[in-house]
């Protein structure tokens, strides 16, 4: 039997965390048990409607009203930039964001307006 000093469980969880949150991006990325398509600007971004609604009240608000069929599969959503939409969509999998001089007045607008959690509140990892 190992002996586990005090804050160990934490930190397996965070590993266990990080290690999900890897999976998950990596099947969004080949587009597998992906249940959603988001669209913006033309441009398509499948996505898990679980892992969106995790990280924005207004994704989760969306996906799980009633006036929302399940079965639609494709969501456009008005608006935004697909540079804007990417980086939500890979901020909600990876809590990671490229922040630069030449996207934070598109990216930081959009964050707020979809009331991204983490991405605003300046606990983004850049």
């Amino acid at each position: 039997m190992e002996w586990q000093e005090s804050g160990s469980e934490t930190n397996l969880e965070t590993k266990y965390s990080l290690n999900s949150c890897n999976i998950l991006n990596e099947l969004r990325k080949s587009g597998q048990l992906t249940d959603a398509v988001v669209v913006a600007e033309h441009h398509s971004f499948p996505i898990h409607r679980a892992i969106l609604s995790a990280c924005s009240p207004y994704f989760r608000a969306l996906f799980t009203n009633d006036l929302f069929s399940t079965d639609r599969k494709r969501v456009v959503i008005p608006g935004v930039t697909a540079e804007a939409m990417k980086a939500i969509i890979d901020f909600a999998y990876t809590r990671k964001v490229d922040v630069r001089p030449d996207n934070v007045e598109v990216l930081l607008p959009a964050a707020d307006q979809f009331h991204v959690n983490g991405m605003v509140k300046g606990e983004i990892e850049i």
